[in-house]
Formats: C-alpha cells, sequence, structure tokens
C-alpha cells in the first residue's frame, strides 16, 4: 500500500499558528506569509504577484507569477494539499484563493473572523470565502465565533486555539487513513462549505457517546453527505455510529476504521 504525499500550506498569521502544531513525519509543511519564520519551508510570494494573481481573468492567457510557479512546484509534487488560514487577513484570504486556482487536489481549511474583529475583515473573509466554494472541491470552514455559542466565557485564544486543534485533528487524521489511491474519492466526497465534529467514548454506549460528543461542535451539521473516520471498537460500532449518523438526516460516503480497544475515536466531517 503506497502512503499519501501530502503538503500542509500556512497562509498567513492564523496558518502559521496552525502549521505549528502538525505532525512534520506525515505532512510537509510549508508557509506563506510576509515574514518569514525560523525552521520552516517559505514559498516565494510576493503581494504583487496574489494580488495579480486572485485578479486576473481566468478568459486571459498571462505568464505564471513566480509566486504561482512557486506554489506549482508544491501542488505538483503530492497526492493532496491542505491550506490552512484565517480569512479576512490579506495572506490569510489570497493565499488559499490564489492555491486553490492552481490545483484541484487543493483542500482550503479556513477559520471565519469573530464578530468583534469588524465589519471590513468579515467582508474580506466571505469575499475569499464565496471565491474558494467556486475553485475548491469542498472547504472546511469553521466560524471562529461558534466556540463562544457553546463556551460562552471563552478567552478569544482559547477560542482560537480550540479552532486551531479542530482544523490540525482532521488533517492528521485524513493523512493517516487515507492513501494516493483515495484521494479522488475524498477529493469528490463532499461539496461545498462543511463543518466537522470531534468525539470519543469508552464503556459501555461508546460508539453513542462518541457520536453525541461529534455533534456536540458548534459547527458539524445534521444532513448532507459525511467523511467519517473512526479509531478503535469493531465493526458493529461503526455501523451503530453510521446508523446514528444517517438518523440525523447525514449520509456517510465515505466510512474508514481502524478496529481495536474499547475506546472509540472519531472524527465526522461535513
Amino acid at each position: 500500500m503506497s502512503v499519501l504525499r501530502s503538503a500542509v500550506i500556512g497562509c498567513g498569521g492564523a496558518g502559521a499558528n496552525a502549521v505549528r502544531r502538525i505532525d512534520p513525519l506525515r505532512s510537509e509543511l510549508y508557509l506563506m506569509n510576509e515574514h518569514r519564520i525560523q525552521g520552516y519551508r517559505m514559498l516565494f510570494s510576493t503581494k504583487d504577484d496574489m494580488i495579480a494573481a486572485v485578479t486576473s481573468s481566468p478568459d486571459v492567457e498571462r505568464p505564471l507569477t513566480e509566486t504561482e510557479k512557486s506554489a506549482l512546484h508544491v501542488l505538483e509534487h503530492h497526492d493532496l494539499v491542505f491550506s490552512v488560514s484565517g480569512l479576512g487577513g490579506f495572506y490569510g484570504t489570497f493565499g488559499p484563493v490564489m492555491l486553490s486556482t492552481l490545483s484541484k487536489r487543493m483542500i482550503p481549511m479556513v477559520s471565519m473572523p469573530f464578530s468583534m474583529e469588524g465589519e471590513a475583515r468579515r467582508i474580506q473573509a466571505q469575499r475569499g470565502l464565496n471565491r474558494l466554494l467556486k475553485t475548491a472541491p469542498w472547504v472546511m470552514a469553521l466560524e471562529n465565533d461558534g466556540i463562544l455559542k457553546i463556551a460562552p466565557n471563552a478567552t478569544m485564544g482559547g477560542a482560537f486555539a480550540a479552532v486551531t486543534r479542530v482544523i490540525k485533528e482532521s488533517i492528521s487524521w485524513m493523512t493517516e487513513f487515507f492513501t494516493p489511491e483515495d484521494v479522488v474519492d475524498v477529493l469528490n466526497a463532499l461539496k461545498g462549505s462543511v463543518g466537522v465534529g470531534l468525539g470519543e467514548g469508552s464503556g459501555m454506549e461508546s460508539a453513542e457517546k462518541a457520536v453525541r460528543e461529534a455533534y456536540a461542535s458548534p459547527w458539524l451539521r445534521d444532513t448532507g453527505r459525511k467523511i467519517l473516520l473512526m479509531k478503535g471498537g469493531n465493526e458493529d460500532d461503526l455501523a451503530v455510529v453510521e446508523s446514528i449518523i444517517e438518523k440525523r438526516g447525514g449520509e456517510p460516503v465515505i466510512s474508514s476504521h481502524m478496529a481495536g480497544g474499547n475506546h472509540i475515536e472519531l472524527i465526522i466531517i461535513g
């Protein structure tokens, strides 16, 4: 079985913070940022190049910018690439938009700004998300405000950390579960803007506990197509999880399971 060649590109400040938490043994890590960060591969980028790339008409032929050439070198040498960013800032917005126009094997994972960050940042973030939804296979888009709905006393730093953890775990699990042969199915499994939920459970009804915790996520929708990744338990436990998802209106289009032990962990994306 061949091993998935994956890369993660952190765009902007939030992307850089997320990349620092991702296992470098599973994915090659890159940053696209205004400032060089010691110890990380940096993609060549200039603001002028990025503006030219995202504002050019797709119907007009033009030579690639040096920034696009640098990004293509990474995109073309991996089976699957994830971009990570917080939409609203320059690199966090324009980075994933540019990357998604260069490759269809790139999944953007983005956070939307807190309401308290202001209307201008929100408008730019929404424009960026709209562009991504037109070019990327699907986009994991997480509202930062979602954490405040379930934990109203959370600090902004704590909320940022929670969003970053979910994105990090989603990438880590997908790179662990999938092979190069799975990539096309993964890219076609979902569509549009999707959410995610993490859950775990032990003891009696461990599968039910794990699903309940996953659906307590502020981002996971009941309905729609789902990617289900599960560790622990047995085939009967997997069937229980799938059945609960279906009863809530979801459709597990990819279910992948690593059996073993009584403790169950799962991620549901969709």
